[in-house]
């Protein structure tokens, strides 16, 4: 069962990342194991989630190629979103328990460090870990992102994040969920896989997902390939493709049958040993007639934190 957990607990790292996921998982009544068949439906299809097979989703690339920004933006917009941590109790993941939704102080930066002019504004989450900002623009794309500190102590101390919605603001946006993840549980992703993750001083991680012009995460991993660089060159560890490492390491553990925890995984990627300093990302799906290229993202890596970014097809 330890084994178990360890893999479920690295599948919820960034399973309820995907945009608008739910914050808290259910816990199941009676025995775990016997109800995890009934309640893997609830979390596989947790909205927004975009979990399922890949080739079975049309995915809308109507966006695509559209690199402008709206020429009419409202002199404000919202900024919403809502953050959960990741719980290490070894109690509170036999019951499937593994967010608290986090409530604690939430920042809106455009640059490290988040102080001064590079302060867009500060909020605090309410106790469903909900959070909201009223930016203003000038009536120009914004560039920014939200910034959550460390929270807890101990194992159980969750690194500092920061969260892109993939594009400037230039609309009323909704962050997607943002996992506070201890690097204990980013290890255990990286060890499942099988996979480099370098860490230490001046490292971070950055975790993408690819989503299409609706917002729909693509699961079609296969398809879906990335790239970061600074100053043009490639850095980064190689890609962990986190859903593929984790049923993996079910299957050979003998735990096929949780496979639907993982689910909401599917098209989520993390590299570690992102040097510190402004990163692009760059993504480009396959598995259409013809590739399609996301828009390239700019953001933050930061040592000993993570980054997290849903990437879009275009405006």
């Amino acid at each position: 069962m330890p084994k178990l957990i360890n893999l479920i607990a690295s599948a919820c790292v960034v399973a309820c990342s995907s945009p608008n996921g739910n914050a808290v998982v259910d816990a199941p009544s009676g025995d775990h194991a016997a109800d995890a068949a009934a309640d893997a439906t609830t979390i596989a299809d947790a909205r927004g989630s975009g979990s399922g097979s890949g080739s079975a989703t049309t995915y809308g690339f109507a966006c695509a190629g559209n690199s402008m920004p709206p020429t009419t933006i409202s002199s404000t917009v919202a900024v919403t979103g809502s953050a959960g941590s990741l719980d290490t109790d070894l109690t509170s993941l036999l019951a499937l328990q593994f967010i608290t939704p986090y409530a604690g102080p939430v920042d809106l930066c455009n640059d490290e460090p988040c102080t001064s002019t590079n302060l867009l504004g500060s909020a605090a989450s309410n106790g469903s870990g909900d959070f909201s900002f009223t930016l203003a623009t000038n009536n120009a794309p914004v560039a920014g992102y939200v910034e959550i500190p460390a929270a807890g102590s101990g194992s159980a101390a969750t690194l500092p994040t920061l969260s892109y919605i993939g594009t400037p603001y230039v609309k009323d946006a909704a962050v997607p969920f943002t996992v506070l993840a201890p690097q204990a549980a980013i290890d255990a992703i990286a060890q499942n896989a099988g996979a480099e993750c370098t860490v230490g001083s001046g490292y971070g991680f950055v975790a993408y997902k690819a989503v299409d012009c609706d917002g729909n995460v693509i699961t079609d991993s296969v398809n879906v390939h990335g790239s970061l660089t600074q100053n043009a060159a490639p850095v980064g560890d190689a890609p962990i493709d986190v859903y593929q490492a984790i049923a993996s390491a079910l299957a050979s553990a003998g735990y096929s049958q949780f496979d639907s925890y993982a689910a909401p995984l599917e098209g989520i990627f993390i590299s570690c040993g992102v040097p510190a300093g402004e990163t692009t990302l760059s993504v480009t799906y396959s598995g259409v007639g013809s590739d399609v290229d996301f828009l390239p993202v700019t953001v933050l890596s930061v040592g000993s934190a993570a980054t997290e970014v849903a990437v879009q097809p275009g405006y």
